[in-house]
């Protein structure tokens, strides 16, 4: 399997996983994340970068229900995901929506290493196209670096969704990392009002 499997540095240059060295798939092999490789146009034109996506915004905002919601849309387009949570408002291994939408998880925990995680799976043969990972703020900052070496070497895509600040307006930890190392961040546009009737703040 690893030899099969190649990555892209953001300069655009494909190389072997374990040897650093430029390497080009076979015309019509796939490669990690799904992408087939047509013809002799190399890689150049045809490798998908995947992304680190970061999807934030106050309490109340639906921050979960764009999370099924897009395991949802990865979901009817063909695509294999996981779903992580931790800490959800229900108590268990699922993730909820304040608006009744619900779907089973894994549960995050301070041993879970989500590379190993995923090499597992998809040494074991099981395929693994994105990673929606809930309630975000509450992981730790070496999740979030697993996270991102998942994006990066192996071209999986990962969408994010948490808390950016707490009620001090002080970074989460999990989150000011997402900031660092995320592909895109994106502020969810429903604002939830404040008891004092202004738009919330976090």
């Amino acid at each position: 399997w690893p030899g099969q499997m190649c990555i892209r540095d953001r300069s655009w240059t494909c190389r072997c996983w374990w040897t650093d060295r430029p390497v080009r798939p076979a015309s019509g092999s796939v490669v990690s994340g799904g992408t087939r490789v047509a013809g002799s146009g190399g890689v150049r034109e045809t490798l998908r970068v995947a992304d680190l996506t970061y999807f934030t915004g106050p309490m109340d905002c639906g921050k979960s229900t764009l999370a099924l919601q897009v395991a949802y849309t990865e979901s009817s387009a063909g695509r294999q995901g996981r779903l992580f949570t931790m800490l959800d408002r229900s108590g268990g291994s699922s993730i909820t929506s304040r608006i009744g939408l619900t779907a089973p998880a894994i549960e995050v925990n301070e041993s879970l290493d989500f590379w190993r995680y995923v090499v597992t799976e998809l040494t074991g043969g099981r395929r693994v196209d994105f990673l929606v990972c809930d309630e975000a703020q509450f992981y730790s900052p070496a999740h979030i670096d697993q996270l991102a070496r998942v994006v990066d070497e192996l071209q999986i895509d990962v969408f994010c969704f948490g808390i950016l600040t707490d009620f001090r307006t002080e970074l989460f930890p999990a989150s000011g990392r997402l900031v660092e190392l995320c592909d895109r961040m994106e502020q969810l546009q429903v604002r939830p009002r404040c008891w004092c009737g202004e738009p919330a703040t976090h």
